[in-house]
């Protein structure tokens, strides 16, 4: 299902970055990339957007604002939900495009479509009119992966795991194909610009699959004992891939 990515790794700079997160709260994986500040420090159930973003913080979209650039936030989604729309003119971002700027926008299963999110984001570059720092927030393939979902357009998973779970697992795969395909074709779309551009593209966190682990277990990838993740294991959960591109060479 990710075979464009596969095949962009092989040349240009990959890494896994260790999430604080998993199963959920993007908006704390935000907040450690957009600032390089860690959620380590917070007391639990802290959450940086709901209790302490609440004046101008220093940000990457902040410095580059300052120098110039035209700064956007992209997520097809509420603009209320974890508190976006009151963060991030704080972290520096001057706009901020959400659910209600994707009205006539083609869904896929639950949500606003990742081609729908790729669309907007060629849109906003050909109406940047300076330098530009986008930060767009996928939607589509947001959990809870029920059965069926992407029907009948899907990949088939075939395994002997569980019916519920190898459905579910479907239903992953089937938006990580999606997002592989959107991934391609933006960034041919920004090999086309004249300008140099940086892309880094990542996943936030690992899914659930539903409680205690299930679908982790049933694979193998956790043996560890129910509420005793061993920490090699705690390391593997958080552990996502990332990619950086450019449409020039020699500016990574």
């Amino acid at each position: 299902p990710l075979r464009n990515f596969r095949e962009l790794q092989t040349k240009f700079p990959s890494f896994r970055m260790i999430s604080p997160s998993f199963g959920g709260n993007t908006s704390d994986v935000e907040f450690e990339m957009l600032t390089g500040m860690s959620n380590a420090f917070l007391p639990p159930g802290g959450v940086p957007y709901e209790h302490y973003l609440n004046k101008a913080t220093p940000s990457i979209p902040q410095i580059l604002r300052d120098s110039g650039y035209r700064t956007i936030a992209i997520h097809p989604y509420h603009d209320w939900f974890w508190n976006r729309r009151n963060v991030y003119p704080k972290l520096g971002f001057e706009e901020f495009v959400s659910l209600n700027d994707f009205s006539s926008s083609q869904q896929r299963g639950w949500f606003i479509s990742d081609e729908a999110l790729v669309d907007k984001i060629i849109d906003t570059v050909n109406n940047a009119g300076r330098p530009f720092f986008i930060h767009a927030v996928s939607m589509q393939n947001h959990g809870e992966y029920d059965p069926r979902r992407y029907a009948p357009d899907e990949v088939e998973v075939r395994s002997e795991l569980p019916e519920k779970l190898r459905l579910a697992l479907q239903t992953y795969v089937t938006g990580l194909k999606d997002s592989d395909q959107q991934l391609a074709r933006l960034l041919q779309y920004m090999e086309s610009r004249s300008e140099p551009i940086i892309t880094l593209f990542c996943g936030d966190h690992l899914p659930s699959f539903g409680p205690d682990l299930a679908l982790y277990r049933e694979s193998g990838a956790v043996q560890s004992d129910p509420g005793n993740v061993s920490l090699e294991e705690s390391f593997r959960l958080a552990s996502v891939p990332c990619l950086l591109w450019a449409n020039k060479n020699g500016i990574l």
